[in-house]
């Protein structure tokens, strides 16, 4: 009942400012929708300063606790779910895992403190400006140094829609075998994190790096101790190389480097 009565709170009150409405949705059903711009106690906006990825500065923010937001669409069941699709009004989409949202502040941003229109002044791969409505997913990377180092991950502008689902789903063509190991399931969420950008699996993924998995799986012609090695650091191997390695501020990157290679081995076509 509460639950009903803060949702309805939430599509009903009136506020001055400019619609912020996402929708939301589990396995691709629809579960509701909130505009985040009209809301009722207790998710009223607040003030949330952030270093900014996109303009490399401090910018403050109007913003709602994310967590709190997903509670009011989902109830409690969202925080045991394995990812969250986040849909941008262009068709944009990223997945961040919940464990991220559960173990770092993160916030739905309607609103600029410094200007009136909510645009970002982006400084790459150009400078332009572009507009963030109706909603900017920020994290608290002001306080939190893991999430500065992860740049702009994670930060959808222009959000439109939220989707609970699972790593599998999201990247059907990139999942591994079913019954394949938790190592393999681990370096699998890393991969589609800081690999499938430029990396393919049997055609899935980027294009600016080499396909792994096709016709042969790089696991079946790198020797093991130089993949590891490449994938720690790549300039070690071939000087000038533009392959960037695993990220600094992975958490037991040693181990996080294993479970990627784990994961491209349980994605070999065998003999």
């Amino acid at each position: 009942m509460k639950h009903a009565l803060l949702v309805w709170l939430l599509l009903t009150a009136c506020s001055p400012r400019p619609s912020a409405v996402v929708a939301f949705a589990a396995d691709g059903a629809a579960v509701t929708q909130l505009d985040l711009a009209a809301t009722a106690a207790p998710l009223q906006p607040q003030t949330v300063t952030v270093f900014e990825p996109y303009e490399q500065r401090d910018v403050a923010f109007h913003a709602l606790p994310a967590t709190a937001v997903l509670d009011a669409a989902y109830g409690a069941r969202w925080r045991k779910a394995e990812a969250l699709g986040l849909v941008a009004l262009d068709g944009y989409t990223t997945t961040v895992p919940v464990s991220r949202l559960l173990s770092h502040s993160a916030y739905f941003a309607i609103s600029r403190e410094d200007r009136a229109d909510f645009v970002l002044d982006k400084k790459v791969p150009k400078p332009e400006t572009v507009a963030i409505a109706p909603v900017y997913l920020i994290w608290d990377s002001a306080k939190d140094p893991v999430i500065r180092a992860e740049g702009d991950y994670g930060w959808p502008y222009q959000l439109a829609s939220v989707n609970l689902t699972t790593f599998a789903q999201a990247f059907p063509g990139l999942a591994p075998p079913a019954l394949g190991t938790a190592e393999a399931a681990e370096g699998f969420e890393l991969f589609t994190r800081y690999c499938a950008t430029c990396h393919s699996i049997d055609g899935h993924g980027g294009k600016v790096g080499p396909e792994l998995n096709a016709p042969h799986n790089v696991t079946e012609y790198w020797q093991p101790q130089w993949l590891h090695q490449w994938i720690d650091n790549p300039q070690s191997i071939r000087k000038g190389t533009a392959m960037p390695g695993l990220p600094a501020h992975v958490p037991e990157r040693q181990k996080a480097i294993a479970a990627v290679i784990a994961y491209l081995k349980a994605m070999t076509h065998g003999p």
